[in-house]
């Protein structure tokens, strides 16, 4: 078993890639993670983290809210061997950083408890503007996974990951084998990519062909870039310029505004000698589409979003709705037509075409007046894990949320399907007048007033 200290000198080895870049902000919450589990109730303590004075301090100043934790106290009950997080690039969010969080629970522990406490936690943080995705993973992870946590997880409290399982002991946890033929998706972080979904589709393709090199690290490599780099040189020696175009877009809307990976992104870009793109905030809608489109075609029964959360630049002052022959559109888009003009609505919501000012030119529906907040409303259930739409009419079929994309279902009675679900009632309430029966009442009816 490696020593204690070397452990901790890997930690912070593999930090420096991330938390120097990020502000001091996110930092000092990324830094709270523990003492916010191990706080309140339930409680989730981690294996041998106790509270201490910076926890304590911090604790105070973003959440004075909260009851005074003595420090080195530790937690009442003990339910995870190991916290760890990565900071990834989130191209659509303002800060353009997501955390993703892996929670390793401890063979006993209360798996419901725990994603109650972990996504109170996420709420927390995200309203003090760092977006958090918890993930509640057993070992073995996913090989992919443990390439990216031994390349760039954070261990905030408990045990050290390692990848062999002789060096499991009281200060490590084995976490995976690296050369597992495992091609399991990775788990679902805060949104949703085109960008992040070409690159994961292109590693797991090489994965499953067993020509993918986990290297740990190169001196003159970013570790994020890391292990597109095998890929990129793949193409390269094939000379397949088309498919090279795709993934040097991919990794430049995806990481050129990372703050771990700006310098580098920006190195990169004028050695593949990238013609300057447009930032993606500053994109229309339209110019999304259609790259989306060109990256990843869109399936059947898919409605294409490039990247959800959709930012808030996105949104149009108005929009038209319009009917050619059966199919409802939006003016101005001929990415999707649909038969329900409630699907049309919804995917405008997703795309981020309908945010919070827009108006919705009706022509001749009959919307409620707050049709534009109800589906805002529905773009932030989606965000925070709603994973079907629904409409009122259940013949009507719904909206599905499938490994990040968004599709229509043409099955009825969605509601009774497994899954969180958003009830989208987009009709203006008919009020219907009652129909007396008046029989026997004519002598007190006055002619011409019935």
């Amino acid at each position: 078993m490696p020593a204690t200290r070397i452990l901790i000198q890997k930690n912070i080895a593999r930090a420096r890639y991330s938390l120097p870049f990020l502000p001091p902000l996110h930092r000092d919450l990324i830094t709270l993670l523990p003492a916010m589990l191990s706080d309140g109730q339930p409680v989730c303590g981690i294996h041998g983290h106790a509270f201490n004075a910076v926890e304590s301090s911090l604790l105070k100043t973003y959440f004075p809210e909260h009851e005074p934790v003595p420090v080195d106290r530790l937690a009442d009950r003990v339910m995870l061997e190991s916290i760890i997080a990565i900071p990834r690039p989130s191209p659509t969010h303002p800060c353009h950083v997501t955390v993703q969080l892996i929670a390793l629970p401890k063979p006993e522990a209360d798996e419901a408890a725990l994603e109650v406490k972990l996504k109170e936690c996420a709420r927390l943080m995200g309203e003090k503007g760092l977006p958090i995705a918890p993930a509640i993973l057993r070992a073995p992870l996913p090989p992919l996974l443990c390439y990216d946590i031994m390349r760039l997880g954070v261990v905030l409290a408990g045990r050290h990951p390692v990848i062999r399982a002789e060096e499991q002991g009281d200060a490590t946890i084995f976490i995976g084998d690296l050369t597992a033929q495992d091609c399991r998706r990775m788990p679902e972080h805060a949104g949703w990519s085109v960008f992040e979904q070409v690159l994961e589709d292109e590693i797991r393709g090489f994965l499953s062909a067993g020509r993918y090199p986990m290297l740990f690290s190169i001196p003159t490599a970013n570790p994020y870039l890391l292990p597109y780099l095998p890929i990129l040189n793949h193409y390269e020696e094939q000379l397949d310029t088309s498919r090279l175009e795709k993934l040097r877009t991919c990794l430049y809307y995806l990481f050129a505004d990372f703050p771990p990976t700006q310098e580098a992104m920006a190195q990169l870009s004028r050695d593949w000698r990238l013609p300057e793109l447009t930032a993606l905030g500053r994109l229309s809608v339209q110019d999304c589409l259609r790259l989306r489109l060109w990256l990843i075609p869109s399936a059947d029964n898919e409605l294409p979003v490039c990247a959800w959360p959709a930012p808030g630049g996105w949104s149009l002052a108005e929009v038209h709705l319009h009917k050619s022959g059966d199919l409802w559109g939006i003016a101005g888009l001929t990415m999707l037509r649909h038969r329900y003009p409630w699907v049309i609505l919804a995917w405008a919501g997703l795309t981020g075409l309908i945010g919070r000012v827009t108006y919705i030119h009706r022509h001749g529906l009959r919307l409620r007046r707050d049709a534009r907040d109800h589906l805002v409303r529905m773009a932030d259930c989606v965000a925070r894990g709603v994973d079907i739409i629904v409409p009122p009419d259940h013949s009507q079929g719904s909206i599905r949320l499938r490994g990040g994309r968004f599709y229509y279902s043409d099955a009825p009675f969605a509601l009774l399907d497994k899954g969180n679900k958003f009830s989208l009632d987009l009709d203006e309430p008919v009020i219907r007048k009652a129909r007396l029966d008046d029989t026997g009442l004519e002598h007190l009816i006055k002619k011409g007033e019935h």
